[in-house]
Order: structure tokens, then C-alpha cells, then sequence
């Protein structure tokens, strides 16, 4: 059945949707959020206080329509500096991974474990190899992880179950959200190099679609949401503060959910205030990257089985921890 159409309450054209508490087009919404902020809006009517065109009577029909004005900046004031927090986490892992070398070769335990990561500031000219990206990818996403403020509220092994089951695709979406911002079509290491060793993908030469489920997904699925750094900051705390684990304590369970409650609550503020009555659809629709980047991770641990016996990671011990987990 086809829509009937409806019309906005204010101006009688085709309406964009319930705004603001009323039925009306775009136009009309962006001059009633806007007349709502003017500090000088005007008071009167400058011509019979039932006109056409003037402002004033623009807005009062906006409020006989019952459009309600509520000011955002309380709500911000509130979300702004858990952005600002994620962001600083978040600049320092990327200032890391594209600057510096790792020098350490600890074990995934020790990485946890370990009070710093010793680094050296990266040569002009030095090219890494497809090893030296992902240590670094390794090193800089677990230090990231262990900077949340609940982190301290762990146990030992709480923090090891905490870090181990996410830390490998919260790596994949790191990768993915710099390509998609870098217009790259598929991951892939800066200056272009492949997430994937040549020796991992020569083994599929003749099934390279196996490797594309790989490479693509999550960059696509960030496409398709058009997705800003924000909304990315939001979403990536509210993933890695994962509490379903049944390796987890009750109290591990409950400190890292009520982290995560935290972060999707502030998102969902977000949501309503940017996209307003689109706000939940929106909220739904980047909660949906969860699937895309866990089932990425998947396909990444099934190209490790099957090419396990003739993939042998470069040196690297947290490689062979991450071969051991796939393979348990």
C-alpha cells in the first residue's frame, strides 16, 4: 500500500517527519531549532501579526503547531568529556602505532601484564614489514584497552579474559575505521601493505574470496553507515567492554557491564541529539557493526586453521599466542 502523504503544520508542505514534537518539513525544523537559539529573535510583528513571511509569525505557528524547544547543552555538557577522553586514548594508540617501533617481544600474558610498552620513535624512511604493523597493532590496542577507568577494578585474571576476547577485533575495526577515514576500499597497513602476510595468502591464490571476507567487511559496513569519529569513539568503548564471558567472575561481569551501560547511555543521548527522532534508528544501526566486525574476526580465524602447519609468524610471541587461541 502506498503512504499517504502528510504535510507539514506550519508551512503546509510535504513534511520530513515528527520534529521537535510536530509534524513538519526539514525547512521548518531547521528555522524553529534556530529561531529557538537567536538571542535577538524578534518579539512582534512587524506587519498585522498574521502575515506570510515574517519570522516572528513563522514561529508562533511553529509553537500553536506544539513544536517544544529543548536545549541540548545540558545533555552535552555531559557526553562532551567522555568524547574528549576517548579521543585522547585514542590519539595517543595512533600517534604509537604510526611513529614508533615496538621493541619488546613479551607474550599476550606479559603485554597484559607489563606496567609500559617499551617503544623507539621510527626511523625517516624505514618501511615495516607486515609483522612489525601488527606487533605494533598489538601492542597499541591492548594498552588502549587497559586505560579504561574500570580496568583497575579487575582482578588479574579478569583483566587477561577481558582483554584476550576482544582485543583481536577491536584491532579489525581500528584497522577498518583508519582505511574507511583514508577512503581505502579494503584494510590494509599504512602505505598501502596488506593485513595479510604472503605467505598466509599464497595459500589462497585460488579462493581469494575467502581473504576479501577478510579484508572488507567492516570498511564497507562503515561506508554504508557513514559513520564520523564520534560516533566511532562510542561505539568502540561500548564494544570492548564486553562482560558476556563465562571465563569472567560475577564481580569482572558486573564491573565491565556497567561500563558498557554507561557508554551506550551516552550514546544514545548522542543519537537523540544529532539525529533526533532518527536517534534510535541510528543507535540500532551502528550497534549492527558488532556483528559485521565478530564475524570478520571469524572468517580471520578461519584463514588461521586452515593455513595452520605452513603459516609460521615472524618471531613474535604474541603471534603464537594468537595462533593458540584460534586453534583451542
Amino acid at each position: 500500500m502506498n503512504r499517504q502523504p502528510t504535510y507539514c503544520a506550519i508551512c503546509n508542505k510535504a513534511d520530513g517527519g515528527f520534529n521537535y514534537g510536530a509534524s513538519c518539513c526539514n525547512s521548518c525544523k531547521m528555522f524553529f531549532r534556530r529561531a529557538a537559539q537567536h538571542p535577538n529573535f524578534p518579539t512582534h510583528c512587524k506587519n498585522t501579526n498574521s502575515c506570510v513571511g515574517c519570522r516572528f509569525c513563522r514561529y508562533q505557528r511553529c509553537l500553536a503547531a506544539g513544536m517544544v524547544w529543548k536545549d541540548p547543552t545540558p545533555v552535552m555538557r555531559d557526553i562532551t568529556p567522555t568524547i574528549k577522553h576517548l579521543a585522547k586514548l585514542d590519539n595517543h594508540r595512533q600517534n604509537v602505532f604510526l611513529n614508533y617501533v615496538a621493541m619488546d617481544n613479551l607474550t599476550l600474558d606479559e603485554l597484559i601484564e607489563s606496567n609500559s610498552v617499551n617503544y623507539t620513535l621510527k626511523q625517516h624512511g624505514v618501511q615495516l614489514d607486515v609483522f612489525n604493523w601488527a606487533t605494533l597493532k598489538h601492542t597499541t590496542s591492548v594498552v588502549f584497552m587497559k586505560n579504561f577507568d574500570f580496568v583497575p577494578l579487575l582482578d588479574s585474571e579478569d583483566l587477561k579474559v577481558y582483554v584476550k576476547q576482544m582485543y583481536k577485533p577491536f584491532m579489525m575495526f581500528c584497522t577498518a575505521m583508519r582505511c574507511y577515514t583514508n577512503r581505502r576500499e579494503c584494510a590494509e597497513f599504512p602505505e598501502g601493505l596488506d593485513i595479510l602476510p604472503q605467505q598466509l595468502t599464497s595459500q589462497f591464490i585460488n579462493c581469494p574470496e575467502v581473504l576479501l571476507k577478510v579484508r572488507c567487511p567492516i570498511v564497507n559496513r562503515l561506508k554504508e553507515l557513514n559513520i564520523i569519529y564520534e560516533e566511532f569513539l562510542m561505539v568502540t568503548a561500548i564494544f570492548i567492554c564486553n562482560p558476556v564471558s563465562s571465563k569472567l567472575s560475577p564481580n569482572g561481569q558486573t564491573i565491565i557491564s556497567r561500563s558498557q551501560k554507561k557508554y551506550a547511555s551516552i550514546l544514545m543521548q548522542y543519537c537523540l541529539i544529532k539525529y533526533q527522532n532518527s536517534g534510535p534508528s541510528r543507535f540500532s544501526d551502528l550497534l549492527s557493526l558488532f556483528d559485521t566486525i565478530n564475524n570478520t574476526a571469524k572468517n580471520l580465524d578461519n584463514v588461521l586453521i586452515q593455513s595452520f602447519g605452513t603459516f609460521q609468524p615472524k618471531r613474535q610471541k604474541v603471534f603464537d599466542d594468537m595462533m593458540k587461541a584460534v586453534l583451542e
